[in-house]
């Protein structure tokens, strides 16, 4: 009965130590991979949708904002402009947005808050399947975790923002 019990501990004592050589080893292999930052989905394509809205607002000052911090460069406030246009009817935007994108697509909306008499023009993403994005990007995951990087996949990027407005509308219009 000694002799079992002196085996056991000696087995647990083996198992143990294997399982810290191999958590150990896992910590180095896994300290050595780098940060690559953002990057764009691989198979991304060049695209740009046109948004027509329609004020609440006749009066009060409409900010243009939103987005997806991610999906949009650190300089996003520089890629948004604002033209007038006298063929764009008054109480009326047009917003052309052209990104890069591995499936999502851009949607605008507008938020009117009545006593205030502000009212928020607001750029957001719709993608319909996260399987689909999963799978565009395995193969670039893949080669990063051989490569010993990793970094953020993001699915799209906006490239310009341009917001058309009637000239007696132009003075209302606030960028971010």
């Amino acid at each position: 009965m000694r002799k079992l019990r002196l085996s056991m501990l000696a087995l647990l004592c083996a198992g143990l130590l294997l399982c810290g050589i191999g958590a150990g080893v896992t910590l180095a292999e896994f300290s050595s991979f780098t940060y690559s930052g953002q990057q764009l989905i691989d198979g991304a394509q060049d695209c740009s949708q046109r948004f027509t809205i329609q004020l609440e607002s006749s009066t009060g000052p409409v900010y243009l904002g939103g987005g997806h911090p991610s999906y949009a460069p650190a300089s996003s406030a520089d890629m948004i402009r604002l033209e007038t246009d006298d063929s764009v009817a008054p109480g009326t935007l047009c917003v052309d947005v052209h990104y890069r994108s591995a499936g999502p697509e851009p949607y605008v909306w507008n938020d009117y808050w009545e006593g205030e008499e502000s009212e928020w023009v607001q750029l957001g993403w719709y993608n319909a399947s996260e399987l689909e994005l999963l799978l565009a990007c395995k193969d670039q995951v893949l080669s990063d975790i051989q490569a010993r990087r990793l970094g953020d996949y993001i699915p799209a990027e906006l490239t310009a923002v341009t917001v058309r407005v009637a000239s007696s509308d132009a003075d209302r219009i606030v960028l971010p």
